[in-house]
């Protein structure tokens, strides 16, 4: 699926408030293109290092916006539907709110 390059840039940019890196990012949108995919696929359809890859997909992970699958003959990450940004954006709203009600 071809998506503009100005609507990719505007999502990274999004993320990137929520507190993703650039990087981490392009790895969610490649997954949510491209389906499930392992680490070697990954790391070809964006040119980069797969030891790289592993800790920005830890953190996707931990921030449930990437799913991990455990199969026998590898593993493969899914990205999770884009209403899961709505988690981030919870956790945003959750640390302003404790931030004002903090304040003398």
């Amino acid at each position: 699926m071809a998506v503009d390059k100005t609507i990719i840039t505007k999502v990274v940019s999004y993320l990137e408030h929520l507190g993703l890196s650039s990087e981490q990012s392009q790895v969610y949108l490649y997954l949510l293109q491209h389906g499930p995919s392992s680490v070697l696929a990954i790391s070809r359809g964006l040119k980069t290092g797969r030891t790289k890859l592993y800790p920005m997909l830890e953190r996707l992970t931990s921030s449930q916006l990437v799913v991990t699958h455990e199969r026998h003959y590898g593993t493969s990450y899914e990205a999770q539907s884009p209403q899961a940004v709505e988690f981030l954006v919870s956790e945003k709203e959750s640390t302003a709110h404790q931030l004002r009600s903090g304040l003398p």
